[in-house]
């Protein structure tokens, strides 16, 4: 006999009890469809989550496939589509305007929606996997796409990884450690999916944006085999009192012999009610054996780096990823056969948060908000 369900989800039965926390799987979408908050997952501890999502846009370079120059705007004819979701644009932007200002060029519209999906399903993922024991597995929706569309993929029609297909080899990885930040402070997290036991350490560093060191600490960090544990509760809550707007906490994983097995970084306030500073970024790009090496350095604080190659599908080594004040990383990306160290200079670019212009006053970002509230449920 072999084992086997009718189906997915399935709750106490087929399709009964599906919406439940207490047994089988669910597919959870009160967080786009029913406009809940990104932080909703945090309320549920379902034993098994099969589907979950959230929208983004396509690569630019995937976009520039099919749309011309003069349809760039989520509300264009073209856009529009190209997407498949009743209001489902409007959706994108909704979500948007929750973490940040809605923003003046059309590619940082592309940029944010992609942070957006990607803080979404790690913040989900990272909860369940923090309660594992009550939660025992997740799947978001989805990996990739047929056609080129806006929709919930990690990987674009053409190739292009989106923020959230960098972001889940590190949320996502069988070692590594988690925060979950409240407005009294944080917890860390030492979450082992592997068959061996975990012994080492959490280090920890809350300093300003502009890198001045406000505290630090280090705590053993021992883990089961298959388990997840809370580490330690870094003692930050006064300095949080006078900085939560102006400081980053970063902690990284290290093994018994000191190895960096992650580097994690975690805000306390939505990214639109922090004073991120201009970081200064330095960009400088070599060409070796085929691939271009790119080192980008941050004189201050830089959120959510993105490195950005005009016309190259090809993903770099990583991607959007966070630089404290005087931190550097170096990435590597595929060329196409016989481009020259000048011509792979020309095609890549950096950005961060800081350096986006908002389109509208707030009080415009919030009745945009509202209005979309009004537009049925789909």
């Amino acid at each position: 006999v072999t084992p086997f369900i009718p189906g997915s989800p399935v709750g106490k039965g087929y399709m009964d009890g599906i919406i439940s926390d207490a047994h089988g799987d669910v597919h959870m979408w009160t967080v786009w469809h029913g406009l809940q908050p990104l932080t909703y997952y945090r309320k549920r501890f379902s034993r098994f989550c099969s589907e979950f999502g959230l929208e983004s846009m396509p690569d630019m370079n995937t976009i520039r496939y099919f749309c011309p120059e003069d349809q760039l705007d989520l509300t264009s004819p073209v856009m529009q589509a190209h997407q498949k979701c009743p209001s489902g644009n409007g959706k994108i932007a909704y979500y948007t305007s929750t973490r940040f200002r809605l923003p003046a060029k059309f590619e940082d519209t592309v940029y944010l929606s992609q942070i957006v999906q990607s803080e979404c399903v790690r913040d989900a993922t990272e909860h369940w996997r923090r309660n594992r024991g009550r939660c025992n597995g997740s799947m978001y929706w989805q990996l990739n796409d047929c056609w080129p569309v806006l929709s919930w993929a990690s990987i674009d029609y053409l190739g292009g990884y989106k923020a959230l297909q960098y972001t889940a080899r590190h949320f996502n990885a069988p070692l590594t450690a988690s925060a979950c930040e409240s407005k009294n402070g944080v917890e860390l997290h030492v979450i082992n999916d592997k068959n061996a036991p975990f012994k080492g350490h959490i280090v920890y560093t809350l300093s300003t944006f502009e890198g001045k060191k406000l505290s630090s600490g280090k705590a053993v960090a021992d883990c089961p085999a298959a388990s997840a544990r809370k580490v330690c509760s870094p003692d930050i809550k006064s300095r949080l009192r006078h900085c939560r707007h102006n400081c980053v906490l970063q902690y990284s994983l290290l093994d018994a012999e000191g190895k960096e097995l992650c580097r994690r970084t975690v805000l306390f306030k939505a990214e639109k009610k922090l004073a991120l500073p201009d970081p200064e970024l330095s960009l400088d790009v070599a060409v070796q054996k085929g691939e271009a090496i790119v080192t980008v350095k941050a004189k201050k604080y830089a959120r959510y780096v993105k490195l950005f190659a005009k016309g190259i599908s090809e993903p770099f080594s990583d991607n959007y990823f966070d630089l404290v004040a005087g931190e550097s990383k170096t990435v590597t990306i595929p060329l196409p056969e016989g481009t020259s160290a000048e011509q792979a200079k020309d095609a890549i670019s950096v950005t961060s948060i800081a350096g986006i212009k908002p389109k509208q006053s707030k009080f415009a970002d919030f009745l945009f908000r509202m209005k979309i509230r009004l537009i049925p449920i789909n």
